[in-house]
């Protein structure tokens, strides 16, 4: 099911790029031997049929020219560069395809254009959702501290697609770290079901994480963070990118265009396949019947 909506997907977006051939070659380029790059290598390997050249930045810029080297001579039809490193040298390879995968915010980083494409590690805010939806009973009022010069776009965006779904998102814009606390409370005292943290860093700091931990469990108030750091820190849940997955995505997508001798014309970032749920044992606990506990059960990662 999930190969054909991927051939659809990619048969309606795939066209013809005039002036080179698709063979079955491809280059890639890893920003560093880390843990999460390597799995998502891992899956790429296992699932895409061509080879070809791996090449580590080493997390060092300085190496863009070797790397240039590299693809001159191997000559690739698509380079798939893990990380935003690799992402951001391979980018200036002129004429060559690229698949990126693992990067976080790829149009801030310049990541888009008529031969560059990728799977990014931003989740949706409306896959965000129906994942919590299914975590916390009765979901109906979210809310959410935020600094609008920060993270304004993207609760703009969320508010539109928390509508989609029943949720009302309720959010507090915030200038400072001192204006937190007086946020939350005038958030708990409209009676919200849950606080949603973003990666806003004028709001997550340590020490308003640590606020934000304790106050919203002495008040019951699930916790739906953005990593799992802060789950293993006592937040209820976080939904991430399964980076093995993400890889196994990446190859299906240069399996179909290898094989259907086709280019990339302009296709846009495509959202992971695959999501992760881990949940604080704990603070599941401390909820009660708040929290679903089925869902607690099958987390992929529990605290």
């Amino acid at each position: 099911m999930k190969k054909s909506w991927l051939c659809s997907l990619f048969g309606a977006a795939l066209a013809l790029w005039p002036g080179h051939a698709l063979g079955d070659g491809i280059v890639v380029v890893k920003s560093q031997s880390s843990a999460p790059i390597n799995l998502a290598l891992e899956g790429f390997r296992g699932a895409c049929r061509a080879a070809g050249p791996e090449f580590d930045m080493r997390a060092k810029m300085d190496r863009k020219q070797e790397l240039l080297d590299t693809i001159r001579q191997a000559k690739p039809d698509i380079v798939v560069a893990l990380g935003p490193q690799a992402a951001d040298a391979a980018r200036d390879a002129t004429g060559v395809p690229m698949l990126f995968v693992m990067v976080l915010n790829p149009n801030k980083r310049g990541l888009e254009g008529p031969n560059i494409a990728g799977i990014p590690l931003n989740i949706p805010v409306f896959m965000q959702f129906t994942n919590y939806t299914n975590v916390v009973h009765n979901l109906r009022k979210l809310g959410v501290i935020y600094d609008e010069t920060k993270t304004g776009d993207l609760i703009n965006e969320a508010k539109v697609e928390a509508g989609k779904i029943g949720i009302e998102l309720v959010a507090i814009p915030v200038s400072s770290q001192k204006a937190v606390a007086e946020a939350l409370k005038t958030l708990v005292a409209q009676k919200i079901d849950a606080l949603w943290l973003v990666s806003d860093e004028t709001v997550v700091t340590p020490t308003s994480f640590s606020f934000l931990q304790k106050e919203t469990s002495r008040s019951k108030v699930p916790l739906l963070a953005a990593s799992e750091i802060f789950v293993s820190q006592g937040a209820l849940a976080s939904v991430s990118v399964d980076y093995k997955d993400i890889g196994r995505q990446a190859g299906e997508i240069v399996n179909q265009i290898l094989k259907d001798r086709q280019q990339l014309a302009q296709l846009k970032t495509i959202a992971p396949a695959k999501l992760n749920l881990a949940v604080n044992l704990e603070t599941a606990q401390l909820l009660g019947a708040a929290v679903n506990q089925e869902a607690v059960k099958s987390a992929f990662k529990r605290y």
